[in-house]
């Protein structure tokens, strides 16, 4: 069993570990500490909930605040929002250029 997020992230950048493994490892971590998702869901939803509430607003750096958010919330988010930003359909031209 993994005992750290240290050793979880060896097991995830292992080459000689199986995929099989890693998944399992991944499922043994968070079983033995389901806090940590409940903590991040509730960093995402206050990050996000700010800068929501800013455009609601119409705060003037808004997309300063939402180029922030998602750096501070990580390489996922990063890939998501330059995702969502070739989708000025979707989100908004300002969005897009944030």
């Amino acid at each position: 069993p993994l005992t750290s997020a240290d050793t979880l992230e060896e097991a995830m950048v292992s080459l000689d570990m199986p995929f099989e493994a890693k998944v399992e490892a991944v499922g043994e971590h968070f079983a033995q500490s389901p806090g940590i998702i409940a903590l991040r869901v509730a960093e995402v939803s206050a990050k996000l909930g700010v800068v929501g509430a800013s455009w609601a607003r119409g705060v003037p750096d808004r997309t300063v605040r939402l180029r922030a958010c998602v750096s501070e919330l990580g390489v996922v988010f990063v890939k998501l929002a330059q995702t969502l930003a070739t989708r000025p359909d979707i989100i908004g031209d300002e969005a897009a250029g944030a």
